[in-house]
């Protein structure tokens, strides 16, 4: 449960605003930085999970920047409608920045795909899902798509599917599936993993 509340937690609307040469910079940095963090608990303890310390290592690099995306959030036009409080301006600008660095960090952070294909291994061990059995999960899984109601739900079992689809090697079944939770429901972790599996 606790993963799959992770997994809602970082996620982000399409409504995307205009980026500042500001935004841009903090997102080089976080890239860096994030990616550093991961490898410094990868260093100091081999045998964690490294997926457990991306919300910790997201935290540390907020914390430390703060002045900077209180910047970004004051620069942004918000709209006269907007009733958003600071801390959830300053938020909706962290899930922006998160989801825009995801390509880099697939491409350049052997540490972050680490942490998706451990969050892959996590969640298909709490489902009780093994390789051997991901085809008949399919199955059984693909006739509860209606009685998913929401878009954040609907998002999530999308790429539960596709998970499943590359247990099976159906590489283009999983990229489909992908493709529909990201449609439904943007989140870093589909993101994410449809370009980890794309580059396998």
């Amino acid at each position: 449960m606790r993963i799959i509340l992770l997994l809602l937690s970082f996620t982000i609307s399409l409504n995307a605003f205009g980026q500042p040469k500001a935004q841009q910079s903090l997102e080089k940095d976080f890239v860096s930085e994030y990616c550093n963090c991961l490898e410094k608990f990868a260093s100091a303890e081999p045998d964690k999970i490294l997926y457990n310390v991306t919300e910790t290592c997201i935290r540390n690099f907020f914390n430390s920047k703060g002045k900077e995306l209180e910047q970004i959030v004051n620069e942004r036009d918000w709209g006269t409608s907007s009733t958003l409080s600071d801390y959830e301006k300053g938020k909706a600008v962290g899930k922006e920045m998160i989801y825009n660095t995801i390509d880099d960090l697939v491409k350049d952070c052997k540490f972050y795909r680490k942490t998706l294909s451990e969050y892959k291994t996590i969640l298909m061990d709490q489902l009780k899902i093994t390789k051997e059995s991901a085809a008949n999960s399919i199955a059984e899984f693909k006739g509860k798509e209606e009685m998913v109601k929401d878009e954040k739900s609907k998002a999530t079992y999308f790429t539960l599917l596709a998970i499943m689809y590359e247990f099976v090697g159906n590489k283009k079944e999983a990229l489909n599936a992908y493709d529909r939770s990201l449609e439904t429901y943007p989140t870093t972790q589909a993101k994410g993993l449809r370009l980890l599996l794309k580059r396998e």
